[in-house]
């Protein structure tokens, strides 16, 4: 079956089935529809923010 990790600032963040099933079924049906996603085997995606600054 799928699995799915999440890295939290270089820390792996535990998830519960419902969640990684959340990720899967949403990342998935967003990938397909893009050229050349239907059927991907593997789905990396990085969000890095911005540095905050002291006044934020």
């Amino acid at each position: 079956s799928p699995s799915v990790s999440l890295i939290l600032d270089g820390a792996n963040a535990p998830l519960k089935p419902f969640i990684q099933e959340m990720f899967i079924n949403t990342l998935t049906g967003m990938v397909a529809t893009l050229k050349g996603g239907k059927g991907a085997r593997s789905i990396q995606i990085s969000v890095t923010f911005p540095a905050r600054t002291k006044t934020e």
